[in-house]
């Protein structure tokens, strides 16, 4: 069964250290805002700063200026490139999104975003076969607590897939040190072009963030998910559970912020060439630097 990826659903990322590496060391986690939020919430907007990120595999970039942002990446073989430009008042707000690899494969996208909810949508063109893509998220987030769910509706050449997922949560500190708790359920539905319904159903998701600033010029954080799915509900029903972890840490100097992530699965499992599996990117990178 397809592991229902909720963090990834349920998007969202703090002003402090702000750029998608922090995103990764949290796993994602809804109760940690982020600069980087605008990408996935129309009404937000990009602070006034410029970031790269780098994961051992592809390069990204943005800049965020006056309620405005550009962004870019690179795909991890470099035969893909994606821009977006990203408006917003703090009420609402719209993106515009592509990725070209060449013409006869290009995605074209927007969406638009009002108060705590977000609506988008992409087109996929590749050669003949044409998908199209419609999200739905919306947070709402405070001081002390959070709620977050979303849609996706995928269809393409393949079939059809459709995830939700919901999550609440508890947040506990300040500027200094902050944690966040999330729990709650998702869903994901494949129904493949002349194949048999699959449906996978997490039971509960969990994700635990933190982060702490150590000296004026340090700080680390991690995060730690866990979810008990259920394995072919549709057949011979069974549970599996499977936890993941990340850690990171951010150097701040008065120029620049600099953010570390590791994931520890690469370190336990061993890199490809001793083990021959595919563990993804050992650490990721991204520096920030405010204008």
């Amino acid at each position: 069964m397809k592991k229902i990826a909720l963090t990834a659903l349920l998007l969202s990322s703090s002003t402090a250290f702000a750029t998608s590496t922090r995103m990764d060391s949290l796993q994602g986690n809804a109760g940690m805002a982020d600069d980087t939020d605008f990408q996935s919430y129309g009404a937000t907007q990009a602070g006034n700063s410029v970031w790269l990120d780098y994961d051992g595999a592809s390069l990204a970039g943005a800049a965020g200026f006056d309620g405005n942002a550009v962004t870019f990446a690179q795909g991890a073989l470099g035969d893909r490139a994606d821009f977006g430009w990203y408006h917003a008042d703090g009420d609402s707000g719209y993106r515009v999104v592509a990725g070209i690899a060449s013409t006869e494969a290009i995605q074209i996208g927007g969406g638009y975003g009002m108060g705590d909810m977000d609506f988008g949508a992409t087109i996929d063109k590749n050669g003949d076969d044409t998908g199209i893509q419609a999200t739905f998220r919306s947070r709402t987030l405070s001081d002390s607590d959070v709620t977050a769910y979303g849609l996706t509706v995928d269809k393409n050449a393949a079939g059809i897939i459709a995830a939700g997922g919901y999550a609440m949560g508890w947040i506990w500190g300040g500027d200094a040190s902050k944690a966040a708790l999330t729990v709650g359920p998702g869903v994901n539905v494949i129904q493949p072009d002349g194949g048999d319904l699959d449906l996978g159903v997490t039971v509960a998701g969990a994700n635990l963030a933190g982060e702490v600033t150590i000296k004026d010029w340090l700080g680390i954080r991690g995060s730690v998910a866990a979810q008990l799915d259920l394995v072919d509900p549709m057949g011979e029903l069974d549970v599996a559970t499977s936890t993941t972890s990340m850690f990171g840490a951010s150097i701040h100097t008065d120029s620049v912020d600099i953010d570390l992530a590791v994931d520890p699965s690469f370190v336990t499992g061993g890199p490809h060439f001793l083990t021959g599996e595919g563990t993804g990117p050992a650490a990721s990178f991204s520096a920030r630097f405010d204008i």
